[in-house]
């Protein structure tokens, strides 16, 4: 009997503290600010194809392959600048 109340209390426990987690909001570190993606379009190379593009704190990075590069480009989210290319190379 004791160990099932034990159990039942540990179940209630676990439930509060996911109720509790889920109706906090997100922290402001992990969200950007509205203006933070006004960028209208970034600009690659004729001919570039896209294999990822991922926004993060105020940056937008796209992978890209041309040819047989594979290249990064890092731009302001809000300008849509390029702040820096960085090339893939395989050792």
């Amino acid at each position: 009997m004791f160990s099932i109340g034990l159990l039942l209390v540990g179940f209630i426990a676990i439930a509060i503290a996911l109720v509790y987690r889920s109706s906090q909001t997100a922290p402001a570190s992990a969200t950007a600010p509205a203006g933070a993606y006004a960028a209208q379009a970034l600009r690659l190379p004729q001919g570039a194809e896209v294999v990822s593009a991922v926004a993060t704190g105020g940056t937008v990075s796209v992978t890209y392959k041309i040819g047989p590069a594979t290249q990064v480009r890092i731009f302001d989210g809000a300008t849509g600048e390029m702040q820096q290319q960085l090339d893939i190379v395989v050792e």
